[in-house]
């Protein structure tokens, strides 16, 4: 039995920056993660305006610009017809711009900071139990064996059961998570599944500094770009993929195929023909699926729900793992507050009033008399691809002369 001050379950970026933050108000976490270490593949993601403050606080801006790939424009496009554009530069904001960076990359930092500051993450630490209890929770961890050297992928083995108290539980082990799962909170479902292939890859085209959404009759792809000649497409397909087999595509551990360039060119070719560039190297391509979901609870004074394990939508505009670092710096905002149970049922109320505008549930856009036809018609659709939120967000939709019900 250990006892702790807070424990924070999942070490992505959402979880180490909550432990940084914790760290900040004199706080000691212990961190856990499933997962053998931090992420394996380079997959892009865009950091919003409000998280490169966040980096810049732990002294992570630099480097981040230095690595990421600065975004100023957001262009939206029907099929071949470029339609409208917001710029990130008219934002209310010290850094008025996006920045692209490989996943692995900013979680490489995050540890790297941890570990200065003598928080060591703890992989290969799987929640197997919790139990609320007046003065706490106690909490029941897998310890499992490391079979990275093994040739061959095995099912975990159990090396040692530990059990560790604390006051302070955050839940940041993403969509499937184990703290959720084991205080049995529901995890409601807004919506349609929506299904994405993913595919990274270089191309012969000089890119520029602008991400571009394009809308089909009831699809959203977005184009990202990563470097000069590097981007990532994504792409919302049928379930079927359109007679590819996507199971097959994934399980191929992201290694592409003939099949699967041609079908890369023909998607590009149907719905993007503007894009001109050769597809070269494949980097790796992915399969996934996203849902729009909201927990019935997000804390309760005890445990904190942040990012996927809290909430889900598309990832065109990456707004769950964004957002996740926000309500993270609210939360140790909160706690440094004093009475926990008052404060936090203030922020689940705000967190959950936040979200239920994001996915929708409170109606759509409002477009003003000013607004564009074809923006008014896309609102409900632009509403979940703007890669801001709070603040940012409002001024984002106030270009397109739209606004939040």
């Amino acid at each position: 039995m250990e006892t702790t001050e807070a424990l924070i379950v999942g070490a992505g970026p959402v979880g180490m920056a909550t432990a940084l933050m914790l760290v900040e108000q004199n706080v000691k976490p212990v961190v856990l993660d499933a997962a053998g270490g931090t992420a394996g593949h380079s997959y892009a993601c865009a950091l919003h305006a409000c998280s490169l403050k966040l980096l810049e606080r732990f002294g992570l801006l630099e480097e981040v610009l230095q690595w990421g790939w600065r975004v100023n424009t957001l262009a939206f496009y029907e099929g071949a017809s470029r339609r409208t554009e917001v710029h990130f530069s008219k934002l209310h904001a010290p850094f008025p711009f996006l920045v692209v960076l490989p996943q692995n990359a900013l979680e490489w930092m995050l540890e790297r900071t941890l570990n200065r500051l003598n928080i060591q993450v703890n992989w290969r630490h799987r929640l197997a139990d919790l139990q609320l209890q007046d003065a706490g929770i106690v909490a029941t961890v897998d310890r499992l064996e490391d079979n990275s050297q093994s040739a061959v992928e095995t099912e975990p083995v159990l090396e040692q059961r530990l059990q560790f108290t604390t006051s302070l539980l955050v839940g940041a082990d993403g969509s499937h998570s184990a703290v959720r799962r084991c205080l049995g909170i529901p995890y409601a479902r807004f919506g349609e599944p929506e299904y994405f292939m993913f595919f990274e890859f270089d191309t012969d085209i000089e890119l520029d500094h602008e991400v571009r959404v394009v809308f089909g009759q009831s699809t959203a792809d977005v184009l990202w770009p990563i470097s000069q000649h590097r981007c990532r497409w994504s792409f919302q397909v049928e379930k079927n993929g359109f007679g590819l087999d996507l199971k097959r595509s994934a399980a191929r551990r992201g290694l592409p195929a003939d099949e699967d360039r041609q079908f890369l060119q023909r998607l590009i070719l149907e719905r993007a023909p503007w894009f001109t560039g050769k597809i070269q190297t494949i980097h790796w391509l992915s399969y996934a699926l996203f849902e729009r979901r909201l927990s019935r609870s997000l804390s309760d004074g005890r445990f904190w729900l942040v990012g996927d394990a809290a909430h889900q939508t598309g990832p065109v505009g990456v707004q769950s793992l964004n957002i996740g670092l926000r309500e993270a710096d609210d939360l140790t905002r909160t706690l440094r507050s004093g009475a926990k149970a008052n404060a936090s049922e203030d922020w689940n109320q705000r967190w959950q009033a936040e979200w239920h505008q994001l996915l929708g549930i409170n109606g759509s856009l409002q477009p003003t008399a000013h607004a564009d036809g074809w923006v008014s018609r896309r609102a409900e659709q632009i509403l979940e691809c703007c890669p801001a939120s709070g603040r940012e967000l409002a001024d984002l939709l106030s270009q397109l002369q739209l606004a939040r019900p």
